[in-house]
């Protein structure tokens, strides 16, 4: 397992993944710009637990702005998550991560998903946009959170 990890300010274009977290813990992820991704702008797996995304910008990812796979715990705030692909927000697996003051916003298929794995996840003071593409595609919560 890997902690303490900070990231600030990094651009990343054209990648298959922008920022990747595999099995790290306590770390931080601010003030990155990540653009035109082949599958995830920001991905947190496999046990990435307690961590921080705050003040990023993801933009025309291929298929995630922001995936979360079986990890808990993590605060994400304050980020732009726009124009990608399929998802704005993806949450399957985990518990208790927290989501504050986001915009998440023209997202292709959903701006934010919730996997039936996720339990106990927050969602306070986000700012959502459907896209003109699917108007009905604000939050789709396929779990009992």
């Amino acid at each position: 397992m890997v902690k303490n990890i900070g990231m600030k300010g990094y651009g990343t274009t054209g990648a298959y993944d922008g920022v990747k977290f595999v099995n790290v813990d306590l770390s931080v992820i601010s003030g990155d710009s990540v653009n035109t991704i082949n599958r995830a702008g920001i991905y947190l797996l496999n046990g990435s637990d307690s961590n921080t995304l705050m003040d990023n910008f993801i933009h025309s990812s291929q298929s995630y702005g922001i995936y979360l796979s079986v990890s808990s715990n993590n605060a994400v705030l304050r980020n732009v998550s726009d124009s990608n692909g399929w998802f704005g927000v993806y949450v399957s697996g985990g518990s208790n991560n927290r989501f504050t003051q986001n915009e998440v916003r023209l997202n292709f298929r959903y701006q934010i998903y919730l996997d039936f794995t996720s339990v106990s996840d927050t969602f306070q003071k986000n700012i959502i946009q459907a896209s003109s593409y699917n108007p009905d595609s604000g939050v789709y919560n396929s779990t009992n959170n």
